[in-house]
């Protein structure tokens, strides 16, 4: 792809390589997947912070800052400390419990389900539901598309899809006892598999792609 895309630009050509798109590092994923890895981790600075600064909940990047201070400040980690309100002294302590609640209301769904896949797939088809997932990224799409940015609107708009097709064969395949822990590599490497079309950015272009789906 590489050679082929230098060749074209070498003689002006306009190409668009007709590509699947591999979707594990998508916000969405990493976003999916960082809810067990605050968990198994138990509630780790960098878990709870990626977690928080994904853009799938809702609080503000200054929030995310002055909660953030607050548990350095105090050495706050663990699920213990997480699941009780915050108390030592600060002028916005009702606003950082406020994060932490948050937090807390999407990470525990996983936490106290019974633990089995078909139990742990039911959490998380839930967190997505509660967090409006789908109209999240449905404007991400439109947002993408205002930019004429047509290869991401694409990709936004087969995400959600792609996720909740993946949950369903999860659930319908493993009805047996497991751990967050196996859970998790098994959904990470599903996601590894989940891949999206792109669509070429202006119809003035030169297509190339596999044979089956170009």
């Amino acid at each position: 792809g590489y050679l082929l895309k230098e060749s074209f630009a070498e003689h002006g050509i306009p190409l668009f390589l007709d590509q699947n798109i591999s979707l594990l590092f998508h916000p969405f994923m990493v976003f999916l997947n960082g809810l067990f890895r605050v968990l198994l981790s138990d509630f780790s600075y960098d878990s709870v912070m990626t977690l928080l600064r994904g853009g799938y909940l809702d609080v503000t990047d200054e929030e995310v800052d002055i909660f953030e201070r607050y548990i350095l400040k105090y050495g706050i980690r663990g699920a213990k400390r997480y699941g009780r309100a915050f108390v030592r002294r600060d002028t916005q302590l009702e606003l950082i419990n406020s994060v932490r609640e948050k937090l807390m209301a999407v990470t525990d769904p996983l936490t106290t389900c019974k633990r089995d896949a078909r139990s742990i797939t039911g959490a998380l088809y839930g967190i997505c539901v509660a967090i409006g997932a789908e109209d999240r990224l449905k404007a991400q799409a439109e947002a993408f598309a205002s930019e004429g940015r047509d290869a991401k609107t694409k990709e936004y708009q087969q995400v959600y899809g792609a996720v909740c097709g993946l949950l369903d064969q999860i659930y319908a395949l493993l009805d047996e006892p497991m751990e967050l822990e196996e859970y998790a590599e098994i959904l990470k490497a599903g996601f590894a598999e989940l891949k999206v079309g792109s669509l070429p950015q202006s119809v003035d272009q030169v297509v190339a792609g596999d044979l089956e789906r170009t």
